[in-house]
């Protein structure tokens, strides 16, 4: 009989979550669950973008295989707007 091994969320505290399904962020391990919560936080409003952690900021690119392909898409649509100055936008109805 095998054990696998279970790690503690450092922000749920979710305490039985497998070694595949958590990430190291700085010196903690953070679940997927709660990674993909801030992505999509940062989706909806602008003030949560850049995705960040406390004050550890999120990479796209170290955590997007958490994310579903759906998303991707959205949140590189996102990125473009957000990193253009809000003067500088232009939005068409």
């Amino acid at each position: 009989m095998s054990t696998q091994a279970m790690y503690e969320c450092a922000v749920c505290y979710e305490d039985e979550i497998q070694q595949e399904r958590v990430e190291h962020v700085n010196d903690s391990l953070v679940c997927h669950t709660c990674i993909s919560k801030q992505f999509r936080a940062a989706l909806r409003i602008e003030n949560d973008y850049p995705t960040r952690l406390g004050t550890v900021q999120l990479s796209f690119s170290d955590c997007h295989h958490v994310l579903e392909p759906e998303f991707w898409v959205a949140y590189a649509k996102k990125e473009i707007e957000y990193d253009c100055p809000p003067i500088m936008r232009v939005y068409c109805t």
